[in-house]
């Protein structure tokens, strides 16, 4: 029933506050939890997770190159590029397709002839291992050091004849 407007109570009248319950807090205990990006692996098995990595087979599609090496080669240079710029923190761009076509010697321009041979060979050793891998491209992608995936374009060729 509610309270007839003729009757006024006071505050000592009404019923005393319940204290209310300390929230509890949450803390982690499973063990491999990765509860903050500092805890995250990158690299070798764990790969190199980027924003919208599959765009970078839409971009190998616009580049021309040299496609006689087989069927697995677009799906590596994707995979390279998609890691260049996952290591740099952004999803992929062509300037990262260039990057990662020059990393497998398809564009040598400014590269030494035994420079490209070595890349070319690596590259065709990438081909083979990505016949058999789910994930194509992951043996090179553990082959190649953040620092070279991550090297400005016009540093990578300097890079590579070292």
């Amino acid at each position: 029933m509610a309270q007839p407007p003729n009757i006024e109570i006071e505050l000592a009248d009404l019923p005393p506050a319940e204290p209310e319950p300390e929230p509890s807090r949450w803390t982690q205990n499973r063990p491999g939890e990765i509860t903050s990006p500092a805890e995250a692996v990158w690299g070798g098995p764990f790969g190199h997770p980027g924003p919208d990595s599959g765009y970078a087979l839409k971009l190998v599609d616009l580049v021309d190159f040299d496609r006689s090496d087989g069927d697995e080669l677009d799906r590596v240079v994707a995979a390279v590029a998609a890691a260049r710029a996952a290591v740099i923190g952004r999803g992929p761009t062509l300037r990262d397709v260039e990057a990662a076509l020059t990393i497998l010697g398809l564009r040598p321009d400014g590269l030494p002839d035994d420079v490209v041979e070595k890349l070319s060979e690596r590259r065709r050793q990438a081909l083979h291992h990505a016949a058999h891998e789910r994930d194509k491209g992951r043996w090179l992608l553990e082959q190649i050091p953040n620092d070279l995936l991550t090297a400005p374009a016009v540093e990578l060729a300097r890079r590579l004849a070292a």
